[in-house]
């Protein structure tokens, strides 16, 4: 990555809110606005690349389907924006309500606003919209073709680029009035409303449509709403001041006693309206529905929703319209969607499955929504190098080197689902302290669970999906209770295979979370899983919950940043050595191992010895020689240094047993 000290001078931290966006380095032609290589239609690259281009000036953006439904709208002048409001009704004022807007000090007459398009949208949008509004002066509606600058010199000026409000950070979905207006200038020309007076209307609107004053949608009591000649049906207009209700498609309200159904958006010569039409109950209306097709089913249920379902990878639920769909609303959606006047008629499997199906191609992870919307300024260096005083109030050079890599490897598992994340912390102090409490502040309510019970089974695995720092609380209970073995495999796998939401059977699911242990008590019960945990002694005074808590935003940027950067996310061989060493004091001893300590000095140099001569030794009889023992027994030698193995000791004899590492083989 481009060093600091070769950075522009129009580099800034917020820059990086670009990264995952289709960028392009620019900096060439007459104006230093243009690629810096050719076929650059096809390429994108990351911010990091960009900072690398020799000749740099400023960083250009493909927009369109590349750039997740991003379309940037370019207001070139003053009449360009006159045009905006004065003919669509564009509440100039909502743009400096968290929008992402790039401008220029030397020019308040030009910018862009970058929107989002949704994707039931995309079938058909021209690549780029240009609408002529005065000399020199126009709109330019940059989707899927051309680029857009977003970031750097203005060289012609001798200005830059900055963003208004809150960048890419913040991009909402593109106001119905500027659709109207995008929409105006590629189905009818981009001279079209250059050309024409304000407030005309073609003879064939005249010849069908009337004024509606005052209009019993929204209550308008000026032009711009219309009604059929017959008043059953009304185009309510879609304004500032004035507008419908946002309705899905089938909809119905009341005014007056008459009921009007909501049969979708026109655009007219004013602009966006929605079409209403009386609701007349006819007996017969059912028969003449159109039953809705597999292969028709994702994109009529798109128009219907008015809203994309959005799956949650965690709680695997589906949300819409602002709030999770239960499980009986899935069921249930196609009773709402055949609901007259609605012409399409859903059967309860394919109104399920495309509601399924819609939202499994938006998928959203709630914690990487969560660190991708940071805004707090990344911990600083001081704090970061002493976790072990800054998250626990005592010095220790252990935790100063363990925390950062924990952290770095808990935002790994969100962004890189099943990454390897072997080590867990264990606090170890008195109760009453805020163990359980501190992991909450970290992780965050919303994301932060326990209740892992002893067998370790589905059921855990399930609460595991929910959360992104999972408690094992008073680890001592849980490896005394738990077989060792199953523990360690439980917490150094990487894809659990879980029963789906929505789903049938299991499927193998990458893991997102990570665990944050805390005892009272040495829990190291078997010495070859000590690896996995990284003790942390705290004593018994209280822990800086409140500190925490108040800069958790900045401590998850600190590790994100550093994530970005590659920062290792696991101990080196130096610090694991440091670690078990540690550890080791928190073993709780096998009571055989000293015995069997003092047998083998006392056999000497013995080649090997069988697993039979060490229960006899031990005296443990027929009925309790069974395979815990026997992996007990296993362990303790091998902790003493000898090998496990079958090895022939003449020609034809082969003997399992113990071997002496200080004999030849």
């Amino acid at each position: 990555m481009t060093t600091q000290n070769k950075r522009p001078s129009w580099w800034g931290k917020e820059l990086r809110r670009l990264d995952g966006l289709p960028l392009l380095p620019c900096g060439a032609g007459d104006t230093y606005k243009a690629p810096l290589l050719s076929g650059w239609q096809n390429k994108r690259f990351s911010l990091d690349e960009v900072m690398e281009f020799p000749g740099l000036r400023c960083i250009g953006m493909r927009c369109g389907p590349e750039a997740d439904g991003l379309l940037t709208i370019d207001f070139d002048g003053e009449s360009a924006i006159d045009y905006a409001v004065e003919k669509f009704n564009f509440d100039l004022s909502t743009i400096n309500l968290n929008n992402w807007i790039i401008v220029r000090d030397s020019d308040e007459n030009r910018f862009k606003l970058v929107v989002k398009v949704p994707k039931s949208q995309w079938d058909g949008l021209p690549g780029k919209t240009v609408i002529k509004t005065g000399e020199k002066e126009q709109i330019e509606f940059f989707w899927s073709s051309g680029q857009v600058i977003v970031a750097g010199e203005h060289v012609s000026s001798g200005d830059k680029y900055h963003w208004a409000d809150t960048g890419p950070r913040m991009v909402r979905e593109i106001p119905l009035s500027l659709f109207a207006l995008w929409k105006s200038g590629f189905s009818q020309g981009h001279d079209h409303y250059s050309s024409r007076s304000e407030g005309s209307r073609t003879r064939q609107e005249d010849a069908h449509w009337i004024d509606c004053i005052p209009c019993p949608i929204c209550g308008r009591t000026e032009h711009d709403c219309r009604q059929s000649r017959d008043k059953k049906v009304i185009l309510c207009h879609y304004g500032s001041r004035w507008s419908p209700p946002l309705m899905a498609k089938g909809e119905m309200l009341v005014r007056g006693g008459i009921t009007w159904a909501y049969c979708g958006d026109k655009t007219t010569a004013v602009g966006e309206s929605a079409l209403f039409r009386i609701h007349e109950e006819q007996p017969n209306q059912a028969l003449r529905q159109k039953r809705v097709e597999p292969g028709f089913a994702l994109k009529l249920m798109a128009q219907q929703l008015g809203d994309v379902p959005r799956l949650n990878v965690r709680s695997r639920g589906i949300h819409i319209n602002g709030a999770e769909a239960t499980a009986t609303q899935t069921e249930n959606l196609y009773l709402r969607l055949s609901m007259p006047p609605s012409p399409n008629k859903w059967s309860q499997k394919i109104a399920r499955d495309a509601f399924i199906e819609l939202a499994h191609e938006h998928e959203f992870d709630p914690v990487e929504v969560y660190l991708n919307s940071l805004e707090a300024d990344p911990l600083a260096d001081e704090d970061w190098h002493q976790l072990s005083r800054f998250l626990f109030d005592f010095s220790d050079p252990i935790t100063d080197a363990f925390m950062p890599r924990f952290l770095v490897g808990a935002v790994a598992r969100v962004i890189n689902p099943g990454c390897q994340l072997r080590q867990t912390p264990v606090l170890l102090g008195g109760q009453g302290i805020g163990k359980t409490e501190m992991g909450r502040a970290l992780f965050g309510h919303e994301f932060y669970g326990d209740g892992l019970s002893p067998a370790l089974d589905i059921d855990d695995v399930t609460r595991l999906q929910f959360v992104w720092g999972m408690e094992l609380g008073e680890l001592n209970g849980i490896t005394r209770q738990t077989q060792q073995e199953k523990l360690k495999a439980f917490l150094s796998r990487r894809v659990d295979l879980v029963r789906r939401k929505y789903a049938p059977g299991t499927e193998p699911i990458q893991r997102r979370s990570t665990f944050w242990a805390t005892t009272n008590k040495s829990p190291l019960t078997d010495n070859t899983g000590s690896s996995r945990f990284v003790m942390i002694p705290l004593g018994s005074d209280k822990l800086p919950i409140s500190r925490v808590k108040a800069a958790r935003d900045a401590i998850w940027a600190r590790a994100l940043l550093e994530y970005r950067n590659g920062y290792q996310h696991w101990s080196t061989d130096e610090e694991m050595g440091e670690i078990l060493a540690r550890n080791s004091a928190y073993d709780l001893v096998d009571p055989w191992l000293e015995p069997l300590r003092e047998w083998i000095l006392m056999r000497g140099t013995t080649a090997y010895i069988k697993r039979a001569e060490v229960y006899d030794f031990l005296d443990i009889p027929k009925e309790r020689q069974n395979n815990y023992n026997a992996q007990r027994i296993r362990e303790l030698m091998t902790h003493l240094g000898w090998v496990t193995d079958r090895r022939r000791i003449d020609k034809d004899k082969w003997v399992r047993a113990f071997w002496n590492p200080r004999q030849p083989e």
